[in-house]
């Protein structure tokens, strides 16, 4: 009884205990929906989760009571931030007498507001003074394993179970947590306490003064005067960073903001606190400072009169850019308000209020250095004390993967002038030990690939060709230029705007190259569009040529004239559209997009800043100006890495050229220096062909005396098995001509077909003979009729071609004199002009056969050689079967074919078809015969001969088109009647007198 009276207690008492916590709970529940309905929403779905996020942190605690989740709060600015602050009349003035543009410091990081985040939960520092609202979690482990919340009432007291109110506000977290473990000792028996801050209080604060928004901010007791100036729009221009003040009570707390952004200035930066007031002064005294610092810009200065050492501005400026030597030197406002530089002696003068302090090299040039560029691993720069030229190339991997070692470049500067040449030399005669030489401080030695050397050489060919037009322009302006029709006073211009233009014209054949490989389904297509795009202008400046522009369809070919008074080129810049990519996959659509992003920036509308020189960091470095190791895809971009004029470097080039042509694999231009054998120019040509001549190659040199002015043109020829010739060293601007051998193979090819044994094409050589392709078809078969071989030929046909043409133009020659004839009886009329001009344009687009006449019989050809025909490459040989029947055509009453017999004439043919038809010109029979020769056929009462008709021949009858006029054939025939009168009469007197 007694032990069930026990149980039924503890499970009363348990009872007990959880109907407390869930009518606590409840009521917390109430509390939260309650309170989050009457302040936040009214929407029971922002209520419900409100309530949700509540439960969590309740919910999320551990045995110890400690929240699991922090909790933040983030404070937007009230006022909308300005990434882009406008420029203060400070800064207006200030730039405008350093001449450079300046901005005020630090405003582009505290003057814009910003987002704060504000943590609710989490651990504090011992310094973090509590106050009224702070919430402070207390953990027992021991003998006594408990967890206990309580808050700092307004008292400033903490009052826990089973201890004394312990004294809070207004003291540092760190002593009130040893006064508390104290405490905790002192009441209970082997047990520990651990104490940490659960909740932050919040606190009201004022921001007033030079701030965009200023008013009452909501913080907590961690944030700091940076925070609240924040969500408060930043500090304006016109406010002070250095002398911002904490008004707490009757104590003023300064606070140094530069302390934020540089390690300058006070570092304890105090906590706010309830009912403190953040002031922002006005702007204090400045001062600037410009040139090879890293921070350049208007600095405030701490003292209230201005002044700062010039070591102490440099030091907040960020220090000097690189170590050297500087000078120093500080533009002052005189006491009459002029302006007055002098010169400073180091960092040791006084800066005042409004001066400008400019730091300024003092030297800046790198001797006893030299440079290797171009797309190998080694490029970079060489130390050229007692350096030679061999001692750089002969390392290996010095010459790149795929060097063109016929010609290199070096750029040297003048000791005295200070201009910049370009000299030549040979890196295969370098590396043999005949063209070495020593390298010179700040050389650029410049090693040229074959891939930019096939660029530079089709570059140049095009710039020569656009040159000569130009120059065609000149003598002849009936001559339509590709770069125009300049004057006689513009060639250099011209010049230069050829030059451009090839630049333009290669890199349009690289975007057409790369897009034939990217869809060559519709590279057809889409090159015709491009072709019809104007992709460069023949203005800009060298090296500003766009790699890839787009320009829209309707603006396409347009370009701005250059004015005629203006001394230099003005840039030009077009934006062409992406052409229609249907086809190409995303990747490939992406590609050339890439491609055609990289071009000229578009103009933008001018500034107020145009007029002031940037600081050096802001300076726009041009990419083909830039000192670059990388291999070039434009002559203009190896111009910028020799430091040189491109127009200089392309005439240079072409003064250094070598033409190679014959019997070589890859004939053309090619880039030579002083001592390239001939030898290494054929190997860069890709070498000799296989039937070349090696004991005839032919040289044509030039020698020019310029203090003569005298020059001599010598012509050689070499033959490289000797050791003597296959040294020669080739000369810039001389011809190469490799001959081939000849030989009797190797011409072409003919299509022999019909009845021959064996049909096919066959390959012929020179002076071969049909007689001869005939024995090598195995001769004919026996259905063969030789006399009716067709035989085309190219050449036959391109005469036939020309003769069409011929005709053509006559008789529309003659329609025209028609048409102009003033008698309107003898005048052609429309109609009939209109069906000759029919006739002219079937005859020009006739299509000529080229056939030959000739007999493929062995036997004759054996017989008469001068019937045997020489081959040429293309012809067609047919030997038909015989025929066994004669074709009549034309004008008779039975058109078709009739048996072959022997012995009958056309006449005879003509009529087993049925005779003559009504509109037929008997007089205008044509027989052709089976070789493809036609003759007319004599059908006249006064013929008393007969026409062989062989098999396979065709007769045709043509049409009569004069008609028939009875009045006309009464006059004519009258005419003749007394015509053979008179003759008679004149007969019978002669033989009267004869006699």
């Amino acid at each position: 009884m007694t032990c069930f009276s026990v149980f039924r207690f503890r499970n009363r008492n348990a009872a007990g205990r959880i109907a407390a916590i869930l009518i606590a709970v409840f009521g917390i529940l109430a509390l939260d929906i309650e309170s989050v309905g009457a302040q936040q929403s009214t929407n029971p779905a922002d209520v419900l989760q409100q309530v949700q996020q509540r439960m969590s942190g309740v919910l999320g605690q551990d045995n110890s009571g400690q929240d699991l989740t922090q909790q933040q709060t983030i404070l937007e600015p009230n006022a909308p931030p300005n990434p882009t602050l406008p420029r203060s009349r400070l800064e207006q003035l200030l730039s405008t007498r350093a001449g450079i543009t300046l901005r005020q410091f630090g405003y582009d990081q505290l003057g814009v507001g910003r987002p704060v985040t504000l943590v609710q939960a989490g651990a504090a520092q011992d310094s973090y003074v509590l106050g009224p609202g702070d919430e402070i979690v207390v953990s027992l482990r021991g003998q006594e394993n408990s967890d206990y919340r309580a808050v700092v009432d307004r008292d400033g007291r903490v009052v826990l179970p089973r201890l004394a109110p312990i004294s809070a506000s207004g003291r540092q977290f760190g002593d009130f947590r040893q006064d508390l473990a104290n405490a905790i000792h002192r009441a209970y028996v082997a047990t520990e306490g651990y104490v940490t801050l659960g909740r932050i209080r919040q606190i009201s604060v004022l921001v007033s003064g030079e701030v965009n928004s200023p008013g009452v901010r909501i913080m907590t007791g961690l944030s700091t005067p940076v925070e609240a100036l924040l969500i408060s729009g930043g500090v304006k221009k016109s406010g002070s960073l250095r002398h911002v003040y904490i008004l707490r009570g009757q104590r003023q707390i300064p606070v140094d903001l530069y302390s934020v952004l540089t390690s300058h200035g006070s570092s304890n930066i105090p906590t706010l606190a309830e009912g403190d007031r953040v002031v922002v002064p006005p702007l204090g005294p400045t001062v600037a400072v410009a040139g090879w610092v890293r921070r350049p810009g208007i600095y405030e200065s701490a003292s209230s009169r201005g002044e700062i050492s010039v070591h102490d501005l440099l030091s907040l400026a960020g220090g000097l850019v690189v170590r050297g030597k500087y000078r120093f030197s500080v533009l002052r406002v005189a006491p009459d308000g002029s302006n007055r530089l002098e010169t400073l002696n180091g960092e040791s003068g006084i800066m005042g209020d409004s001066d400008i302090l400019f730091v300024q090299p003092a030297a800046n040039q790198t001797t006893s250095m030299a440079t290797l560029s171009g797309g190998t691993p080694l490029a970079g720069r060489y130390p050229v004390a007692g350096t030679k030229l061999s001692e750089i190339l002969k390392s290996p991997g010095a010459l790149g993967t795929s060097p063109y070692t016929l010609i290199g470049l070096i750029s040297r500067r003048d000791p005295v002038t200070q201009l910049r040449t370009l000299l030549p030399f040979t890196p295969v005669a370098v590396l043999k030990g005949s063209e070495d030489m020593n390298v010179q401080s700040d050389d650029v030695v410049r090693i040229i690939s074959v891939k930019e050397s096939r660029m530079l050489s089709e570059t140049l060919r095009r710039y020569m060709d656009l040159k000569q037009s130009s120059e065609e322009a000149l003598r002849n302006p009936r001559i339509p230029s590709v770069a125009g029709s300049p004057s006689e006073g513009q060639l250099a211009f011209s010049d230069r705007q050829a030059l451009v233009r090839a630049e333009r014209d290669e890199l349009r054949a690289e975007q057409q190259n790369t897009m034939a490989k990217m869809a060559p389904g519709r590279y057809s297509q889409e090159s015709k569009r491009l072709a019809q795009l104007d992709t460069g202008q023949a203005n800009a400046p060298l090296g500003q040529v766009p790699a890839s522009t787009q320009v829209s369809p309707d603006m396409a070919g347009q370009e701005t004239e250059q004015s005629q008074d203006s001394p230099l080129l003005q840039s030009q810049q077009q934006i062409i559209q992406p052409l229609p990519q249907a086809g190409l996959s995303p990747e490939q659509q992406q590609m050339l997009l890439q491609q055609q992003q990289q071009q000229m920036t578009p103009p933008q509308p001018p500034s107020e800043e145009q007029n002031l020189a940037p600081n050096l960091e802001a300076q726009s470095q041009d990419p083909d100006q830039a000192e670059s190791y990388e291999e070039v895809d434009r002559l203009s971009q190896l111009a910028g890495q020799l430091h040189v004029d491109a127009l200089v470097l392309a005439n240079f080039l072409e003064d250094h050229t070598v033409n190679v042509d014959g019997a070589v694999n890859g004939p053309g231009i090619y880039f030579v220096g002083q001592d390239a054998d001939i030898q290494s120019v054929l190997a860069a040509s890709g070498g000799m062909m296989r039937w070349a001549d090696r004991t005839s190659v032919e040289v044509i040199s030039t020698s020019v005396d310029p203090n003569t002015a005298s020059s001599q043109t010598v012509r050689r020829t070499l033959s490289l098995a000797n050791g003597a010739d296959s040294a020669f060293v080739v000369s810039p601007q001389d011809n190469v001509h490799v001959n081939e051998v000849y030989t009797a193979v190797g011409i072409g090819s003919v299509k022999l077909q019909g009845q021959v044994r064996h049909t096919g094409t066959y390959q012929i050589v020179r002076g071969e003979h049909l007689s001869e392709l005939l024995m090598r078809a195995g001769g004919l078969t026996d259905s063969a009729y030789p006399y009716g071989t067709v035989f085309l030929r190219r050449s036959a046909a391109e005469r036939e071609r020309d003769a069409f043409r011929r005709e053509a133009e006559e008789i529309q020659d003659q329609l025209m004199l028609a048409m102009s004839r003033r008698d309107p009886n003898s005048k052609l009329s429309p109609e009939a002009f209109v069906a000759l001009q029919r006739y002219v344009t079937q005859i020009r687009s006739q299509t000529p056969l080229g056939r030959v006449t000739i007999v493929a019989d062995p036997a004759v050809l054996a017989s008469d050689p001068t019937k045997d025909p020489l081959l040429e490459p293309g012809d067609v040989v047919f030997i038909p079967q015989r025929p066994y029947g004669v074709s009549v055509l034309g004008e008779v009453l039975q058109p078709g074919s009739v048996a072959f017999r022997p012995g009958m004439s056309a006449k005879d043919y003509i009529a087993m078809a049925g005779g003559y038809s009504k509109f037929a010109d008997d007089s205008e029979t044509i027989l052709v015969l089976p070789d493809g020769s036609a003759r007319r056929v004599d059908s006249s009462w006064l013929s008393f001969g007969s026409n062989d008709v062989p098999p396979g021949s065709t007769i045709f009858v043509a049409r009569d088109v004069s008609g028939f006029d009875m009045h006309q054939l009464i006059i004519d025939t009258t005419q003749i009647l007394s015509q053979l009168a008179t003759s008679a009469a004149a007969l019978a007197i002669l033989s009267t007198q004869i006699k």
